[in-house]
């Protein structure tokens, strides 16, 4: 089942199993504020859009190996 990995995880409290991901959070958060840096220095969302999909390629790319 697909969950979304920010710091609140609404699909875990639907589920009752209400559990902050702060880690997570923080991940999101930074990754943010280099996604924007990105996007400010090159005029284009193409690179941050292409850098926020990119783990997820890789790991759906090594799971099906």
């Amino acid at each position: 089942m697909f969950e979304p990995k920010h710091a609140l995880n609404l699909a875990r409290m639907i589920n009752g199993r209400w559990q902050p991901a702060l880690w997570s959070g923080f991940w999101t958060f930074f990754s943010g504020l280099v996604f924007g840096f990105v996007c400010e220095k090159t005029a284009s969302n193409a690179a941050p859009t292409l850098f926020n999909g990119l783990p997820q390629a890789i790991v759906s790319a090594l799971l099906r190996l």
